[in-house]
């Protein structure tokens, strides 16, 4: 079903991208994990960082210059419901600037993709800066387009 095989599919492809040393050679490859939710990222990160180095965070994975979160910052993005739950977890535990504002337009579960920017912008204990950045800011690093055409 695809509520379980698109975020354990994203889990997958995040554990092969950077552990298997993609991003660390290939540093301009952006990635864009969608129809998951933002939630996994935060503790799936933090497990490849500890559970490869036999629970210690503070080593070095070898073959690779940083961290899985590291990595995750500088190239990947993921997309998150307005009422994700994941949003603020995500935003606490790596930053901002990963997270992508979907809307899930025209599909089923998308009936209500006409509020979804409010729905966002409505987040209680999500800032002003943040929201920008998730509807806004972070698209256009991950699909570099000119905003001004």
């Amino acid at each position: 079903h695809s509520t379980v095989s698109f975020v354990l599919g994203s889990m997958l492809a995040c554990t092969s991208f950077i552990m298997g040393g993609v991003l660390e050679r290939h540093p301009t490859l952006k990635l864009v994990f969608l129809e998951s939710g933002c939630g996994w990222a935060a503790f799936w990160l933090d497990r490849l960082e500890a559970g490869i180095q036999g629970g210690s965070r503070r080593l070095k994975i070898q073959g690779l210059n940083l961290t899985p979160r590291e990595y995750f910052q500088r190239q990947c993005f993921v997309a998150a419901d307005q009422d994700d739950p994941g949003i603020e977890h995500l935003i606490d535990a790596i930053d901002d600037s990963v997270i992508l504002g979907a809307t899930d337009f025209g599909h089923q579960e998308g009936r209500y993709y006409y509020k979804a920017k409010q729905d966002l912008i409505n987040l209680p204990r999500v800032s002003a800066e943040s929201k920008r950045k998730i509807l806004w800011d972070n698209s256009l690093r991950a699909y570099p387009i000119n905003a001004d055409s």
